[in-house]
């Protein structure tokens, strides 16, 4: 609509939706980023552990290399 203005929901921290979900859902994004020597891929998961878990994160970094910092 030309001219309307757009509603601004208010911002919702993350701990606001851990609690309301009660850390029934992951809140995870993926981005690739430049590096020095390549690309790599950056995720971020709000207010969780799931990268930190080793049966969970070497299959994922297998032939690579992962940085994971909680």
């Amino acid at each position: 609509m030309a001219g309307a203005q757009r509603r601004r929901r208010p911002e919702r921290r993350s701990s606001d939706v851990w609690r309301e979900h009660s850390s029934q859902q992951y809140l995870i994004a993926a981005a690739i980023v430049p590096g020095d020597q390549g690309e790599w891929l950056l995720s971020l998961e709000v207010n969780g552990f799931l990268g930190t878990i080793p049966h969970l994160i070497e299959p994922v970094s297998r032939g690579t290399r992962m940085v994971s910092h909680f």
